[in-house]
């Protein structure tokens, strides 16, 4: 399950282990960052845990991996608007 969050503007997310915030907010950023190349400059996450930190910047990195290589298999069929994997690779 994943979490419903706003396209803009200041938000707080505020949720249970395991309700998908990670997921969500890797989405989230690789969604804005595909939109406008800039868009990063603007993010910002706070956590409780370096630990959070580490593992929120390291499934974005992984994530923008997998979808640069085509060979790799997707873990999903959402391609971000993009109608297929070359053009978003």
């Amino acid at each position: 399950m994943s979490l419903k969050i706003p396209e803009s503007g200041i938000f707080r997310i505020s949720a249970s282990a395991g309700s998908g915030k990670t997921y969500s907010l890797t989405r989230l950023f690789i969604r804005r960052m595909l939109r406008e190349r800039n868009a990063f400059r603007g993010m910002l996450a706070i956590t409780f845990t370096n630990k959070a930190a580490n593992e929120l910047r390291e499934r974005i990195l992984k994530r923008l991996h997998e979808l640069s290589v085509p060979e790799i298999p997707a873990d999903e069929e959402d391609f971000f608007g993009f109608a297929d994997r070359n053009a978003l690779a």
